[in-house]
């Protein structure tokens, strides 16, 4: 992830401003155009701005780096620098000096008359997989939180790609499961996506004695459908994200919330042919937890 701006004569590389760069989706800038966009950058750092590698020598070109944000800014867009004709530069005069000291020749938009923006001679389309760096769980408010390591097309997010281990080695008492489904509770192309768990997933994963009690038995592995980055076509386009497993790659959550509810009793069944009462709650239960002395029947409600 670098620029390389080239210039007329030798410059000084150390006088460079990257946050005097800025990136447009077009080389007008009129209300009028459909879809415009431009993003300034808001700062960065020299890479090696001369051929034969020596960081201390001027050249006639200098690559840098933007910030981490603003890297994550560009690639979150679907129309910035999705493709070399809509990555315009523009820079004004103070992005760096010449050896003499003199400001460079401003790269301006259309909108003056005067100066024109460029395209780059090379364009080099983003081929490197985003990977899921961490996530949250909280069992109280049943939702989980996803963190990659650049924006992901949340539409093409599918939970069902996710499961939970209770260990990453193959223990005697290992858990697992696959989820089943969920809400996403994200619409924004971003490097966060929030999960609400389906009822159904929420049963499952509490019903699993040994699987996310706490941090240290709740580890998360994805397959390759879990989200796509912003790689262009928007369908089928974007990189599939790095794949994990239970033994390689697996998550533990750098957040873990407990379920501190109570069940709550939801319903009960009475069945006095046989002698049997079912009671109903709102989770799994302990089977061997049951008190039946603390039950009361009565004829009226308190």
């Amino acid at each position: 992830e670098s620029i390389t701006l080239n210039f007329t004569e030798t410059v000084n590389v150390s006088t460079l401003v990257p946050s005097e760069v800025s990136f447009a989706t077009d080389f007008f800038q009129f209300s009028a155009i459909v879809n415009f966009e431009a993003l300034n950058m808001t700062g960065g750092s020299l890479l090696n701005p001369s051929r034969d590698g020596n960081a201390t020598n001027n050249n006639n070109f200098v690559t840098f780096t933007v910030t981490w944000y603003d890297w994550n800014r560009i690639k979150e867009s679907d129309r910035l620098c999705s493709d070399a004709p809509t990555c315009y530069v523009r820079f004004s005069g103070l992005v760096i000096r010449d050896m003499a000291g003199n400001i460079a020749e401003p790269v301006l938009s259309r909108t003056s008359g005067t100066f024109i923006e460029e395209v780059p001679s090379t364009f080099t389309v983003d081929n490197v997989p985003p990977r899921l760096v961490n996530y949250s769980i909280n069992l109280e408010t049943e939702i989980a939180v996803l963190t990659f390591d650049e924006p992901v097309r949340f539409n093409t997010f599918d939970p069902r790609a996710i499961t939970l281990h209770s260990s990453s080695e193959d223990a005697p008492d290992l858990e697992e499961h696959t989820l089943l489904g969920g809400t996403m509770n994200t619409t924004r192309n971003w490097l966060y996506i929030g999960l609400a768990f389906s009822k159904a997933d929420v049963l499952i994963v509490k019903y699993l004695e040994q699987l996310a009690n706490n941090a240290s038995d709740s580890y998360l592995s994805i397959g390759p459908a879990l989200v796509r980055d912003m790689r262009l076509p928007v369908v089928g386009g974007g990189n599939q994200v790095v794949t994990t497993n239970r033994s390689h790659g697996a998550l533990q959550p750098w957040q873990y919330t407990r379920d501190t509810s109570p069940p709550v009793l939801t319903n009960y069944t009475l069945n006095l042919e046989v002698d049997e009462l079912y009671v109903t709650f709102s989770e799994p239960v302990k089977l061997l937890s049951l008190n039946t002395t603390l039950i009361t029947l009565q004829s009226l409600p308190s």
